[in-house]
């Protein structure tokens, strides 16, 4: 376990990590909790460290009907419907990952035959009003009441809570980025998975950095 100082909150922020190699080169796979403001604060850490290409992988909840628990989603872009992002930019800026990162997610679950799907996902700030799923004592809200039948209406893949705020801070920053997640629910059909597809998720993550290596953009 690693950590860095907040200084301007005189804690200790920290992120479990594990360091190997792959072709030679060195790769970490650090837990970044769940969420943006989370995920912002590893990004920080890491990229103390030089690391300059980064591969979300994670979970999410299909909502599209053909995207069955077990499948993997890779995020070309994301809906930024969380808030961390906009403490850097604009609200209009896109959140869309580093076509080089994608084109090897898309390619290692190709060679490995995995089933996937690649399109737009929407990134939230919570896992339940916020993706539509009523909160404390049965509250939604109604701008979210219709929300994931809206968003599968606007052929939006899949709820996460990270990807968006990791895309627009590698934009900002230029670094690579590339987001992948298991689907381990499908809100459309009322699926439910626990655990599904996460273990080809890691493996076809370790494979597209593999391609990248390779191709010399790491």
């Amino acid at each position: 376990m690693a950590g860095y100082r907040d200084i301007l909150r005189g804690r200790e922020i920290r992120h479990y990590m594990w360091s190997g190699l792959i072709r030679g080169e060195k790769v970490l796979a650090c837990g970044t909790g769940i969420g943006a403001p989370a995920l912002e604060s590893a990004l920080g850490f890491l990229r103390s460290y030089g690391a300059d290409t980064f591969i979300r992988v994670g979970t999410c909840g299909a909502i599209q009907p053909n995207i069955r628990p077990g499948d993997l989603v890779i995020a070309s872009g994301a809906l930024r419907r969380e808030a961390t992002s906009s403490a850097y930019v604009d609200s209009t800026y896109p959140a869309v990952g580093d076509f080089w990162v994608l084109q090897s997610l898309v390619q290692a679950c190709e060679d490995s035959g995995y089933r996937h799907h690649v399109g737009l996902i929407a990134s939230t700030d919570t896992f339940y009003v916020g993706q539509g799923r009523p909160g404390f004592k049965g509250y939604l809200p109604s701008e979210t009441r219709n929300i994931v039948h809206e968003l599968s209406q606007q052929n939006i893949l899949a709820f996460d809570m990270e990807t968006s705020v990791l895309y627009v801070i590698a934009s900002l920053r230029k670094f690579r980025a590339g987001s992948i997640c298991a689907v381990v629910a499908n809100r459309i059909n009322n699926e439910m998975v626990a655990g599904a597809g996460e273990e080809i998720c890691i493996r076809a993550a370790n494979r597209a950095m593999r391609l990248l290596i390779d191709m010399g953009t790491v």
